[in-house]
């Protein structure tokens, strides 16, 4: 299969659309604490339910998809309700610098789905992982007495 080993490919996730399917997202008002794996985990869930609930069209290409206008405010509205207020601000900001966002983002806009994306890892800053570790220092464990390679896989550990 011109060499690509069958064990890594996976098979194609299909999601069916309910348009009368109410659209609400689980809390993440611990999104600033999380690790890179659970924001993708986070994005990847809220792509779905918002699929699955048709504010967002389906397409094979995730990053192309289009946020349906009539509907836009109520994403950003769950956005807002399920993040903290000091992720939620950065993250409108930043959804009002992309370029392709069009309309006002108080009442309708369109844009792709990769815009959302984009604006979250933005709204999270550059520093985050650092923060997250610096926190994890400074608040909730001495590491005295330990070798440096013990120090950081258990900060790594317990942070990630």
């Amino acid at each position: 299969m011109h060499g690509i080993v069958p064990g890594k490919m996976r098979a194609e996730t299909n999601i069916s659309v309910n348009h009368s399917l109410p659209f609400k997202l689980n809390s993440a008002m611990t999104i600033l604490n999380l690790g890179t794996g659970d924001h993708s985990a986070i994005l990847q869930d809220w792509y779905t339910k918002a699929v699955a609930s048709g504010l967002v069209t389906k397409t094979s290409n995730k990053a192309s998809a289009d946020i349906q206008e009539s509907r836009s405010r109520e994403l950003l509205d769950d956005i807002i309700r399920v993040t903290e207020k000091s992720f939620n601000k950065k993250f409108e900001i930043e959804l009002k610098k992309r370029p392709s966002v069009v309309g006002d983002l108080d009442y309708a806009f369109t844009c792709k789905w990769e815009d959302i994306e984009a604006a979250f890892f933005a709204a999270l800053g550059n520093d985050q992982s650092v923060d997250r570790h610096d926190n994890f220092v400074k608040e909730q464990y001495t590491l005295g007495g330990n070798t440096m390679e013990f120090i950081i896989s258990e900060v790594d550990t317990t942070v990630d």
